[in-house]
């Protein structure tokens, strides 16, 4: 019984293989006539040459020159007014929103720096001034308060007493 199993198994798988060779020979047949397709294909690529028409510039060129032309002469023939203007403008003509910009925002800004620095001048100034005179007071009474205290030591009793009462009026 086993060599009739093995008998049908060789069979069956000969039988495949056959099929098998078949299929595979007509893939090959297959593939070289695609091979051939694209041979020729590629042959047909290599012999195609495009030529692309000349275009002739001459005729655009020459309208665009002879436009130009008829501009050149139109400007020229135009009649030219040149008047020079001299004016002062407060307020400008163009661009009103960046002077005024400048102006309220930097020219004002340094014009107050400046008069709050002229006022604290010359409010130091005064200082100054009225520190001198301070001094000059001072270094005065020191000398009348030095020339009391030295008449006070140095004089006699009776002295002493019209100095305290004099003291004692002022």
């Amino acid at each position: 019984m086993e060599t009739e199993i093995m008998h049908t198994v060789l069979t069956e798988v000969l039988e495949e293989l056959k099929e098998l060779k078949q299929q595979h020979s007509k893939l090959m047949a297959v593939v070289a006539d695609l091979n051939n397709k694209v041979d020729d294909f590629e042959l047909k690529l290599s012999n195609i040459q495009v030529s692309a028409p000349t275009t002739d510039l001459k005729p655009i060129t020459s309208t665009v020159n002879e436009g130009i032309l008829r501009l050149e002469g139109i400007i020229q023939a135009q009649p030219k007014s040149i008047t020079r203007q001299y004016r002062l403008l407060l307020f400008p003509e163009h661009y009103a929103s960046e002077y005024y910009r400048i102006v309220f925002g930097k020219l004002l800004f340094w014009m107050m720096v400046f008069l709050t620095a002229t006022y604290l001048f010359s409010l130091g100034k005064q200082l100054i001034n009225s520190n001198t005179a301070v001094r000059y007071k001072e270094a005065e009474s020191i000398q009348y308060k030095k020339a009391w205290n030295y008449l006070y030591i140095n004089s006699k009793k009776t002295i002493r007493v019209k100095m305290d009462n004099a003291w004692k009026k002022n």
